[in-house]
């Protein structure tokens, strides 16, 4: 390895270690795994090139103004949001940290401006060494780093509230029990640990030109590092971060393949995730997200009204489509994230298993539909097909992760196998400028709509079907109680593998219809970003409901456009929305918005109980004839025991005589 590749990795990696120290600082304190955190370090990058940049601040005040208010961010999100979570499972508040880091991106988005942006200097000049020039500002990341991890030793060991930090790292149950303020040592490591995020954005920022998306790639290496460290030590997470930057400049510098760098990365994790056995428990867990079950929360008063406000909205949306051609590409949209979202339901709201690369199986769709047209020469239907069966086989890849490893693992690996697909496996061969060929039944906006729906349509009317065959219960049963389903002979890997089969084929057949809609996809249109917000927007609606997908796209790609300036400006208010709205709904509904549209349940009317005399548990039965010995009857009653949220539910008593 050259030198310069190894300093410009020490650069990069520092950032990845301040973040994964952050991280791990907060999961230990709080048992919750950020994905927000690299949005702490966008937010004061984005601040720090304003302040400076634009605001004329001297570069001094304007990082250490921009650390404070960042340091600010961490605690705010720690008391309005993460604390009313504390009872929830784990994987809801890791979707929760997830809509905070989209909701960052909007707002920063909204604050700052589409445009990229660079940062002024903080340390000019450098130092030769050997032949080669390290940046002050490249050392100052390495040197900051190790000041903080001293200092950061320094307070654990020294102060009460470091001691107090210790203990609810071993076991916080047992700290709360012997007086110890947990929530207060919650929040202030929360603001620790934002404030080292501040820090590393504030240093990254003047090194090259950024942009929001340009964080997606320190959300996963962040993660990645703090994974060296087993989430719970300091130190680990700290080297991890180097060593992942170096690995990763290593690969660029060895390499003329792009995007290689992202291949070493997944590699990384994706073998720390498979081979070391050691994880917290929470990580480990088998919970779903709240209200991600079949039933969920019975629909209050106003289910008319919602349905009511449901169809109006599909009702002027498809009305103004079939009109204007703005319009029908608007719905051709909104209809593309619904394919997406229902394949996020059947491998999430089915299985159990999150998903965070369900982009990756989009742009697998586009690219392998573009090859086969473009480069097979393929007409359209034979290369739908086989796209399909494309997205079929890179589901099951998906599904075969999920075989071992627990929900939370799978959304780091995906989100991980989401960066290396975006970045390396869809730049492989591709030409500048390719276009998607649209076939003549297609080539208009309201064409392309009415396609979308037939393709909307026919998946929905699988899913229905399937979720009322054997095959569904099936896929309900490995998330609700894989090891109870196995014991009645449930195959739970086969099901967990053939949801994420029939998802990678959903999202394969999006994938071309979002190629055909923007006629040029770039790789890193259908990587991390895309991943998170479809997520966000199927929670939203509701992850365990086949009506959900229609409610999150809907709100979030068709209702900014009714209040928009211009029909061609870029617009951050998805981004906004639906990060501010999958917090409010895990926080008031986690059952999603869908659950407000379900029937109230019909009040229990109480029925006379029927009995049956029986001689044997075998079934025959004898209503009291001659010859039925009292000590060996049973009487079995059918009684009312309870709802499921629709309809009261019948169950049978057995009361047991004095022998069986």
């Amino acid at each position: 390895m050259n030198l310069a590749a190894f300093i410009n990795g020490i650069a990069v990696g520092g950032v990845a270690a301040l973040l994964a120290v952050g991280i791990s600082q907060i999961f230990t304190t709080s048992g919750v795994l950020n994905f927000a955190h690299a949005g702490f370090a966008m937010v004061a990058a984005y601040l720090y090139a304003w302040l400076a940049g634009t605001e004329h601040w001297p570069v001094a005040g304007a990082a250490l103004a921009t650390v404070a208010v960042v340091s600010l961010l961490g605690t705010l999100a720690e008391w309005l949001v993460l604390r009313r979570l504390a009872e929830a499972p784990f994987i809801t508040k890791v979707i929760v940290t997830l809509g905070l880091y989209v909701f960052m991106q909007g707002a920063t988005l909204q604050l700052f401006g589409f445009e990229p942006k660079k940062a002024p200097l903080l340390f000019h000049g450098g130092v030769a060494i050997g032949a080669t020039v390290a940046a002050y500002q490249q050392l100052a990341i390495l040197g900051t780093g190790l000041a903080l991890m001293a200092g950061l030793a320094l307070f654990l060991r020294g102060t009460r509230l470091g001691l107090a930090t210790r203990s609810c790292a071993q076991d916080r149950a047992t700290a709360a029990l012997v007086g110890i303020p947990t929530r207060a040592v919650s929040s202030v490591n929360w603001t620790i640990g934002a404030f080292m995020a501040a820090v590393a954005g504030v240093l990254i920022a003047p090194l090259a030109v950024f942009t929001v998306d340009s964080f997606s790639i320190y959300l996963v290496t962040g993660i990645g590092a703090a994974l060296f460290g087993g989430l719970t030590g300091l130190t680990g997470a700290f080297l991890g971060g180097l060593v992942l930057g170096v690995a990763q400049n290593w690969a660029i510098a060895e390499s003329s393949q792009p995007g290689i760098w992202a291949l070493a990365i997944f590699v990384a994790i994706a073998a720390l995730l498979l081979l070391r056995r050691r994880w917290p428990k929470e990580l480990l867990a088998t919970a779903t997200v709240s209200g991600a079950g079949r039933a969920g929360r019975a629909g209050g008063p106003g289910w008319i009204v919602a349905r009511l406000a449901f169809a109006a909205g599909w009702g002027l949306l498809l009305f103004q489509a079939v009109r204007v051609n703005f319009w029908a590409y608007t719905a051709s949209l909104v209809l593309f994230y619904v394919l997406v979202a229902l394949s996020i339901v059947v491998a999430g709201g089915w299985t159990g298993q999150l998903s965070l690369g369900q982009g990756a199986l989009v742009g697998t769709g586009v690219f392998t539909m573009l090859a086969l047209r473009n480069d097979g020469g393929l007409a359209f239907f034979p290369a739908l097909a086989l796209t399909v069966a494309v997205g079929v086989a890179a589901g099951l890849v998906f599904g075969g992760l999920s075989l071992r490893l627990a929900s939370t693992q799978v959304a780091i690996a995906t989100l991980a196998l989401s960066l290396v697909a975006s970045e390396w496996v869809f730049t492989k061969g591709l030409r500048a400028a390719e276009f998607m060929p649209v076939p003549s039944f297609l080539a208009s906006d309201k064409k392309l709509f009415a396609g979308m729906a037939v393709a909307v349509a026919a998946c929905l009317a699988l899913l229905l079907r399937l979720q009322r065959s054997q095959w569904g219960l099936a896929f309900l049963a490995t998330r609700d109680a894989p090891d109870m389903a196995a014991h009645f002979g449930v195959a739970v890997r086969v099901a967990r593998l053939w949801a994420f089969a029939l998802s990678g084929g959903i999202a394969a057949l999006a994938g071309v219809g979002y190629g055909l809609l923007i006629s040029v996809v770039p790789p890193y249109a259908v990587g991390v970003p895309m991943s998170i917000n479809v997520l966000v927007f199927t929670v939203v609606g509701g992850l365990g409901s086949l009506v959900g997908p229609f409610i999150g796209p809907l709100l979030f790609i068709a209702g900014p456009q009714i209040v928009k300036s211009s029909q061609t400006s870029a617009s951050a208010l998805p981004q906004l929305l639906g990060g501010a709205m999958v917090v409010l709904v895990l926080l008031a509904r986690p059952e999603g918005l869908s659950s407000f549209m379900r029937r109230p349940a019909r009040a229990v009317v109480p029925t006379p109980d029927r009995e049956v005399v029986i001689t044997r548990l075998s079934g025959r039965t004898d209503p009291g004839g001659p010859g039925v010995s009292p000590g060996n009857t049973a009487r079995l009653r059918r009684v009312i025991a309870a709802t499921n949220g629709h309809h009261p539910v019948p169950a049978l008593v057995l009361d047991k005589g004095e022998s069986r």
